[in-house]
């Protein structure tokens, strides 16, 4: 499996490309350090370098009934 399509959490990511530091993040984002807060309460992810946010739950089958 190719790595760069590897799914993160914002701040997993963060961590591994910023050392952890939100604010330099933000900057980078060209975006304020509380609009990086919002996204990482959001549950924001990235895949291959695409940052993304939830949309929809999608349910299995076993979970439906």
């Amino acid at each position: 499996m190719n790595n760069d399509f590897k799914s993160l959490t914002l701040i997993q990511y963060i961590d591994r490309h910023f050392s952890g530091n939100q604010s330099k993040f933000a900057q980078h984002m060209k975006v304020t350090p509380q609009q990086v807060t919002r996204w990482i309460a959001g549950n924001w992810i990235v895949v291959g370098g695409i940052l993304y946010s939830p949309k929809r739950r999608i349910y299995t089958s076993k979970e439906i009934g």
